[in-house]
């Protein structure tokens, strides 16, 4: 039906949302003259998260199995089970978080060692690891033989670390270089194939497909790379008429 195609297209828009943050983190963590001291990041990044994290996870377990089940051996089971062993709607992203937050200062120093020297090699392995491995690995090329030749040679740093790291590099483009008409363009191709090769997909199986909605997939790499740089490129220009707005609005 057109509204799900509409909805179809809407979802490939927005599916670089949380690749964004990661990459939007990186460049602000890594970004600092000196790295976070571990103890403060600790305590307001990791703890701060962490206590989040367990807060909902019991609402939503007691949600789940109520009240009056804890009052035996058999109800608080179910509850510690519902609570702290299926992780509720999107509260995922909350132990992703602090799992790389809990290695920023090795990517601080491995992104800062010899200038950066390095920084270009890791973002290319999460790129082939992380991104094109996680692409191939979708339902219609799964089974062939790329995929499985790929999966034999993993790499630890393909998850969101790797975003954190791609967004730092990003952060150092410059920003006066980059051309909103090329890059706008390409933005919007890109979300307009992702949407038809899903509905096309979608229409195959007779079932309706997140095929292209992943975090690691090439389209959502690509719409958030994209959407980092258009904004980096914005970055002065709104900078610069917020300061006229301001100036000739206050006294």
């Amino acid at each position: 039906s057109w509204q799900w195609r509409a909805l179809n297209l809407y979802d490939s828009a927005v599916r670089s949302c949380v690749a964004l943050f990661f990459m939007m983190s990186g460049a602000l963590f890594l970004g600092r003259e000196e790295p976070v001291p571990l103890p403060k990041l600790l305590k307001n990044h990791v703890g701060k998260l962490l206590a989040v994290y367990l807060w909902w996870s019991v609402l939503y377990g007691l949600d789940e199995v109520g009240l009056s089940a804890l009052a035996g051996w058999p109800g608080l089971r179910a509850f510690l089970a519902s609570a702290f062993l299926q992780t509720k709607y999107h509260l995922w992203f909350l132990p992703a978080m602090m799992g790389v937050y809990l290695l920023v200062p090795l990517l601080y120093a491995a992104a800062r060692y010899e200038e950066g020297k390095y920084l270009p090699y890791g973002c290319a392995l999460f790129f082939l690891f992380g991104v094109l491995v996680r692409t191939a690995l979708l339902e219609p090329v799964q089974h062939t033989v790329l995929p499985q030749l790929l999966t034999r040679v993993p790499y630890e740093l393909a998850g969101y670390s790797g975003y954190f790291l791609w967004g730092y590099f990003l952060s150092k483009v410059d920003a006066d270089k980059l051309r909103l008409r090329l890059m706008g363009p390409i933005l919007l191709a890109v979300i307009g194939i992702s949407a038809h090769i899903g509905a096309v997909y979608s229409a195959s199986q007779g079932r309706a497909v997140p095929l292209l909605y992943g975090d690691m997939t090439l389209p959502v790499f690509l719409e958030a790379s994209l959407f980092f740089l258009i904004a980096r490129r914005l970055e002065r220009p709104l900078a610069r008429m917020d300061s006229g707005f301001l100036g000739r609005a206050l006294p």
